[in-house]
């Protein structure tokens, strides 16, 4: 479906159904969602990880839906908020792996290069990092 056509059946839906109605049909497709997560989780079946893709399209139709009625702005600045704490775990806890790794290889480090490599390893994909064996 084109961008525009997507647009527009999305607004369509607020417009007919209300805006208390489809913030309710979104609380409960993340539902579905997490429950669908779960299952596939604990059960590992492939029918659940197309169960949680068919689930996770639902959310987000409906948060695309809802967006515009939260705030497209102030949620955006939430995630970035958001993004940039967890930049900041991922860099502490790859410090640390580095770290230990050096350790059991016998390497002495500085902090300095522990840090560089940390940096490093977060610029590129899980997969890519330990394709270079980094």
């Amino acid at each position: 479906m084109q961008q525009q056509d997507r647009e527009n059946v999305l607004a369509w839906a607020v417009y007919l159904n209300g805006a208390e109605s489809q913030m309710m049909k979104a609380a409960e497709e993340m539902a579905e969602a997490a429950a669908a997560i779960i299952r596939l989780v604990n059960f590992r079946r492939s029918d659940s990880l197309e169960h949680v893709q068919e689930e996770l399209a639902d959310v987000r139709i409906m948060l695309d839906q809802i967006m515009p009625l939260v705030g497209v702005a102030p949620v955006k600045s939430f995630e970035d908020a958001k993004l940039v704490r967890l930049h900041k775990r991922l860099l502490a806890e790859t410090r640390r792996r580095v770290n230990e790794n050096h350790q059991l290889r016998g390497c002495t480090t500085s902090a300095e290069e522990i840090a560089a490599e940390a940096e490093i390893a977060l610029s590129m994909s899980p997969t890519e990092y330990n394709r270079r064996g980094m």
